[in-house]
């Protein structure tokens, strides 16, 4: 048995039908889609019938005539294929579709016939209802003008209302909608100081036509749509709900993407401005806002990326030339004096010797320390043994020691070393002293530009005064009580202790 493709008239004076559930004009080739000839009579052309008779009403009319319209076609001479087209219910000869008409015609009748939907009339009376059960709207109504100051010039949104004294309205962001449309509304309602929202059909951006791309993307990236559900949350809350979907521009390894977030908001939750570009805007999520320090993010990590090979190149140094037995004195400078160089060049001043009195030498020996977990240019066997020298002879460098161990998570080193919890007690004791701001417990400040490049890590919390960062005392320390047991005895419990008090994470 031969198949027949279903296939459309090469000449068509009804190329569309209107669908007056939805309100969207359906192309020829869409209605017929991809089943072949016995398909498209079984599920199209005689289930089309059948709904007709049970509904009593056509679900497809001619967009320029109402009337109803049904699939006809012809058969070739080959009787390979056959031709499909749409034809009126009923003979009409009076309506010639789109014979002779301009596309500026076309487009103003599938806006209009989409305005006339089911869908749409659904659309304005869940608007009309949210907006009823929020007393901060009032005067609120349907397809009624909005004329211009100079009362030259008028527009018909969808609903029109009222909201603490300021001119709002809500129109429905159908998929018929024209760019012209569009951009005309938004500069009438711009112009006369109007409040524009734009309620979607769908939520789903990856599916946005592209006029419904021209809104949420001038929108701020902010989509909003009225359901069932957020009337009901409207009428139980007392204010105007709306579901709404939004971009995040976020950083994923080097690059900017957007992911989307979905959420019911308020109307009063919602900011509304002019853009730049003279479009009005109502937005839940200020997209412009968080994609300009996104992209301050982008770039400082670059520059990060940029530099850190001097970064590794410093702390090479330090962790190549460590242990019990230090090297010598000449070993040492022919490592350090291509670094000085180095740095010289973007900046940064290191000393002709590392180990130069009034130098960083001490800063960058707590921080690497820190950072790899165990003692470096030292002889100390442990953090906590360089901890308890730190305290005792180089109390300046405690502020970039305790950032790094807190960076670097170094709580269950300094734990698993400190059983009687010796160390507990001189961390709470340098905490109070740079509470009260004692200048022997302060860092030299001239090292911070030097410390934040770095260690960028703990950059950003490095130049603050430690007064200003670490946590109040907690009540058992101010009243001079002994730590708790579990801090002696290395045990866990729940007594009343800032976490970690048992370690650098709160010391």
């Amino acid at each position: 048995m031969i198949r027949l493709a279903a296939l459309a008239a090469k000449d068509q004076t009804h190329p569309h039908v209107l669908d007056r559930q939805s309100g969207l004009w359906v192309s020829l080739e869409a209605f017929l889609g991809d089943g072949d000839y016995g398909d498209v009579v079984e599920r199209k052309r005689v289930a089309q019938k059948m709904a007709l008779i049970k509904e009593g009403r056509p679900q497809y009319v001619c967009p320029w005539c109402s009337q109803g319209m049904f699939l006809a076609s012809l058969r070739m001479h080959d009787k390979v294929s056959e031709r499909f087209y749409f034809k009126h219910l009923f003979e009409n000869t009076a309506c010639s579709g789109i014979v002779g008409k301009g596309d500026r015609a076309i487009c103003a009748q599938r806006f209009n016939g989409a305005k006339e939907s089911e869908a749409h009339k659904r659309f304005k009376a869940r608007v009309l209802e949210s907006l009823d059960a929020d007393p901060a709207f009032s005067d609120s109504k349907p397809e009624t003008r909005v004329v211009s100051a100079d009362g030259t010039r008028w527009r018909q949104p969808d609903v029109q209302s009222t909201w603490k004294g300021e001119q709002v309205v809500f129109e429905a962001q159908l998929s018929t909608t024209f760019l012209h449309v569009i951009t005309q509304r938004m500069s009438f309602y711009a112009h006369e100081g109007v409040r524009l929202l734009w309620l979607f059909r769908d939520l789903d951006p990856a599916h946005f036509r592209l006029t419904e791309d021209d809104i949420f993307y001038s929108n701020n990236r902010n989509g909003f749509r009225v359901t069932e559900e957020t009337v009901a949350l409207s009428k139980a809350s007392g204010r105007f709900a709306l579901e709404c979907v939004w971009a995040v521009p976020t950083l994923v390894g080097g690059t900017i993407e957007n992911r989307l977030e979905t959420q019911t908001v308020f109307f009063d939750e919602l900011k509304h401005e002019v853009s730049a570009h003279g479009v009005p805007r109502s937005f839940f999520f200020d997209y412009d806002a968080e994609k300009v320090k996104v992209a301050q993010a982008l770039k400082h990590q670059q520059k990060l990326a940029r530099e850190q090979p001097l970064r590794d190149a410093l702390e090479a140094f330090y962790l190549d030339l460590w242990g019990h037995k230090l090297p010598s004195l000449e070993a040492v400078q022919e490592r350090w004096q291509p670094l000085v160089a180095q740095f010289a060049r973007h900046g940064l001043t290191l000393p002709a010797t590392p180990l130069a009195d009034g130098g960083p030498h001490i800063y960058l020996q707590a921080a690497y320390s820190a950072k790899n977990g165990r003692s470096v240019w030292s002889r100390h066997s442990n953090l906590v043994e360089l901890s308890h020298h730190v305290f005792e002879q180089r109390k300046e460098t405690l502020w970039i020691y305790r950032l790094m161990l807190e960076a670097y998570g170094r709580h269950e080193h300094i734990r698993r070393y400190d059983p009687q919890g010796k160390w507990v007690r001189k961390a709470a004791e340098y905490r109070e002293r740079m509470r009260q701001g004692d200048p022997a417990f302060l860092p030299n400040r001239k090292f911070d530009v030097l410390l934040a490049f770095l260690f960028p890590e703990v950059a950003d919390t490095l130049v603050k005064a430690p007064r200003d960062v670490l946590p109040p005392p907690t009540a058992r320390r101010a009243t001079g009580e002994p730590p708790p047991a579990c801090l002696t005895s290395g045990s866990s419990c729940q007594a009343d202790h800032a976490p970690g008090e048992f370690s650098t994470g709160s010391g």
